[in-house]
């Protein structure tokens, strides 16, 4: 009889664990640009990291940035911080601004 209780606590805390809402996807982050995906001025996407946290971000075809994206590099290479207003599209995240982050 105990094994059977603690088998169906168990059974109801793994359920418990499992259910809920899906987490919604953010809609700005700011963080550490750590890889940047594309060949040359052809940049497609980037990794942000956001405490413990990766978000991978792609650019969106229909936003002008306002500056050449190869300066997310730039922000890769000397750790520089970016703020991005995000929208997720077909379960995945868009930019829809990047910008500098004063430290």
């Amino acid at each position: 009889m105990r094994t059977a209780l603690v088998l169906l606590v168990a059974v109801f805390l793994v359920a418990g664990c499992a259910g809920g809402e899906p987490e919604a996807s953010p809609s700005e982050l700011t963080g550490l640009i750590v890889g940047v995906e594309g060949e040359g001025s052809d940049i497609r996407a980037f990794t942000l990291e956001v405490g413990l946290d990766e978000f991978e971000i792609r650019i969106a075809g229909d936003v002008d940035y306002g500056f050449d994206l190869v300066h997310l590099r730039e922000h890769e290479q000397k750790a520089l911080p970016v703020r991005c207003d995000l929208e997720e599209r077909a379960g995945v995240l868009y930019a829809l601004t990047i910008e500098d982050v004063e430290t």
